[in-house]
């Protein structure tokens, strides 16, 4: 059995987790969901802005990926790319694995009423890295969470990858030169 890795690339309050949740909930397979948010948690608060432990967290994370992947699970990866260094490690690591890049994405103003909402997230950080998200990384499908369903988007990405060879992934192997 080869692992199903749909890998799930958003700002901050893009609707990421939930819709990863709503996949969990509505496909026939099983899928572990790593969430970004839950790597960062392991730091203390001290440490978030440092990027040597940013760095660490992500690079760990990309190394789990790897990890339940060689053991054949499903991955649900929440994840937010906005440096090369990152996308690069990604798909150096995991190579092997076919992942399906899929983009989250969101008006601008239901992000920032999220952010405020959630009343963890420093206002503004969305707008930040929206400028940044699309600059490393080729998607096979954008979803939309500004006006359809977690459910819905759920479903649509289900059914997407039931009928769709991963094609992201092989373009930035070539972009990035990868050895394969």
């Amino acid at each position: 059995m080869k692992s199903k890795i749909i890998l799930l690339n958003g700002v901050s309050s893009s609707g990421k987790t939930t819709v990863g949740k709503a996949i969990q909930n509505l496909s026939d397979d099983t899928y572990f969901l790593l969430g970004l948010d839950t790597t960062f948690e392991m730091l203390p608060e001290k440490s978030k802005g440092d990027l040597k432990y940013v760095d660490m967290a992500l690079s760990n994370l990309h190394k789990l990926i790897y990890n339940l992947a060689k053991d054949e699970a499903n991955l649900i990866v929440d994840h937010l790319i906005v440096r090369e260094e990152e996308i690069r490690e990604l798909i150096t690591l995991n190579k092997e694995f076919e992942i399906y890049f899929i983009k989250i994405d969101c008006d601008l103003q239901i992000i920032n009423k999220r952010e405020i909402e959630r009343g963890n997230r420093k206002i503004g950080l969305a707008e930040i890295q929206r400028k940044k998200i699309d600059k490393y990384v080729d998607y096979d499908l954008t979803i939309d969470t500004t006006i359809f369903s977690p459910e819905t988007n759920a479903q649509t990405i289900i059914q997407f990858i039931s009928n769709n060879e991963p094609k992201a992934m092989k373009k930035m192997v070539q972009r990035y030169k990868i050895q394969v």
